[in-house]
């Protein structure tokens, strides 16, 4: 009976151990794909809003595509030991195909990417909110081609 109780032990400690595993990963994920976000979408952000008439831009554009890449050596560095350092889910998903992967943990890892990619690109936004709205006020929504040409994509 004791020998019983004793693999029973083993199991649930396994399991928990598993489950506290899977959640350092997924918070690994999380916090690679924010980071990724957040550093990009502000060099996004402030080559956007400083393209026009406003002398020593901070960022041209090669300075967004430095912040892209710099956004993905932060996550993959922040993520990379714990997870795998994937911050996409292409990539979660290219390596279950090429069974590098399991299955079991690509939805966890994509709701995980999703998240982080959401809050990193929220971040961004509410750290440039005060500009954006400025330059709304300057010029109006509908002199916007490239939004015109968004919204014509969609339709």
């Amino acid at each position: 009976m004791s020998n019983n109780n004793n693999v029973r032990r083993d199991e649930d400690s396994a399991l928990t151990s598993n489950i506290r595993q899977l959640i350092k990963e997924l918070m690994a994920e999380f916090l690679g794909t924010y980071m990724l976000l957040l550093i990009g979408c502000s060099g996004t952000a402030a080559y956007v809003l400083n393209i026009k008439g406003i002398p020593n831009k901070p960022v041209d554009y090669a300075g967004v595509n430095y912040c892209w890449g710099f956004g993905a050596f932060v996550g993959i560095c922040a993520s990379m030991a714990i997870s795998g350092g994937h911050i996409n889910p292409a990539v979660s998903i290219a390596f279950a195909t090429l069974r590098r992967f399991p299955w079991t943990k690509v939805g966890p890892y994509i709701l995980a990417q999703t998240v982080g990619a959401f809050l990193g690109a929220a971040t961004a936004y509410l750290v440039y909110l005060d500009q954006i709205n400025m330059q709304h006020n300057l010029e109006p929504l509908r002199n916007h081609t490239e939004l015109r040409a968004f919204g014509d994509a969609l339709s």
